[in-house]
């Protein structure tokens, strides 16, 4: 069998009604030369028989056999990836149906470019319209991107398409679980490594009230604060820190100054 355009990696635990909606809008997308790995992390919420009645050649089921985490299913999927392009994708997300089509093209178009992502809409667990992600709409270009990245994130992670030689040697790293995509971002820029973004919102991202990113929410300064301190602990070890790790570093600092303050701020509340 010929190797596909594209893989695209959805890993999922226990994503519930919306998993099958997520795989029908990858499947319903206008450009079809793409292979889609579905990673069942040890799911018991019965979302993987939803999916039993879907005949598509495109589709390769894998299975886990118990509950290995996102980064191992991650790491999993792109050791399996045939295609020359990977792109991402959640369980409980919708594709545009021009996503796939606008981020193959502007790749074969910018040969230079590692990685293009795109601008997301957020949606609730009925589908109704949240907005937009304000860091996401205002950090649009490679340059205000990689200015960015040393502070907070900007790009949602299930929206990317990477070269897949690139995405597999720089892989997810355990020691950054919930901040897996966060790090990859930042060694990517650190190595010098392009980040494009499409300004068109071309995939449609839920937020749950249990999710990873109302988790983050809660208490952001403290958790940037340490998945930049293991990041820089990996520069510091693997390479020669530059300028961006700098910039990374400050902000750090920053961060656990914030987080300190909002400490001190709840305990005197409570005295």
């Amino acid at each position: 069998m010929d190797a596909p355009v594209v893989s695209v990696v959805l890993a999922y635990y226990n994503p519930g009604v919306h998993l099958r909606a997520a795989v029908e809008s990858v499947l319903a997308q206008t450009f079809d030369d793409f292979e889609l790995i579905l990673i069942n992390d040890g799911s018991t919420d019965g979302s993987r028989s939803t999916l039993d009645d879907i005949d598509d050649k495109r589709i390769r089921h894998v299975d886990n056999g118990g509950n290995l985490g996102l980064i191992a299913s991650l790491n999993r999927g792109l050791d399996l990836a045939r295609g020359r392009y990977t792109a991402r994708m959640d369980g409980d997300d919708l594709c545009l149906p021009e996503r796939f089509s606008r981020q193959v093209d502007y790749l074969e178009a910018h040969p230079e470019v590692d990685m293009v992502a795109t601008r997301v809409e957020l949606i609730d667990e009925r589908d109704h319209s949240l907005g937009f992600w304000a860091d996401d709409a205002r950090h649009v270009s490679p340059e205000a991107i990689r200015r960015f990245l040393p502070r907070n994130n900007c790009i949602a992670h299930p929206t990317i398409m990477a070269r897949t030689a690139v995405i597999r040697s720089l892989g997810y790293r355990r020691e950054q679980k919930g901040t897996e995509d966060y790090d990859l971002w930042l060694r990517w820029a650190a190595e010098g490594r392009t980040i494009h973004k499409l300004d068109e919102a071309l995939l449609r991202h839920r937020i749950v009230s249990s999710g990873v990113t109302r988790n983050r929410q809660r208490n952001i300064f403290r958790f940037l604060a340490m998945a930049k301190w293991r990041f820089l602990s990996y520069r510091v070890r693997t390479a020669a820190p530059g300028c961006f790790e700098l910039r990374t570093f400050l902000w750090m600092v920053s961060d656990m100054a914030m987080a300190l303050a909002k400490e001190c701020k709840r305990m005197i509340g409570k005295a």
